[in-house]
């Protein structure tokens, strides 16, 4: 009855399936995870002994040790035959990234920012 009222015969029926759209598939994003710092800490014959000043064993005693050095202390460390604090931050506790900042740092206090902020 109805196909006579819309001008359809039978043979002419209507697909009532609902149209598939054409889609791309759904990525969902996920904010990207910092990475999951393990901080070393040197074995006894391995620590860092500063210059007329305590001796280090890791990232946190290196920081403090920075904050309260004297430029003269720094200067010893820096000068002499490279960045013996990055040399130790790569060599001992194996963090290349982090050593390649200490070593671009220009003074004790440059050095002390650059930690503060990664331990952060």
């Amino acid at each position: 009855m109805l196909d006579m009222i819309f001008g359809r015969s039978r043979k002419q029926t209507v697909d009532l399936k609902p149209m598939r759209a054409k889609t791309k598939p759904v990525v969902k994003r996920t904010a990207a995870k910092a990475p999951t710092r393990i901080f070393m800490e040197a074995t006894d014959d391995m620590c860092f002994w500063v210059n007329n000043g305590p001796v280090l064993k890791n990232l946190h005693d290196l920081a403090n040790a920075l904050e309260t050095m004297s430029d003269e202390q720094y200067d010893y460390h820096t000068l002499r035959d490279g960045n013996d604090f990055a040399r130790w931050t790569e060599g001992v506790l194996g963090d290349k990234d982090l050593a390649k900042k200490i070593a671009r740092a220009k003074n004790c206090s440059a050095a002390a920012a650059v930690l503060q902020k990664y331990l952060a």
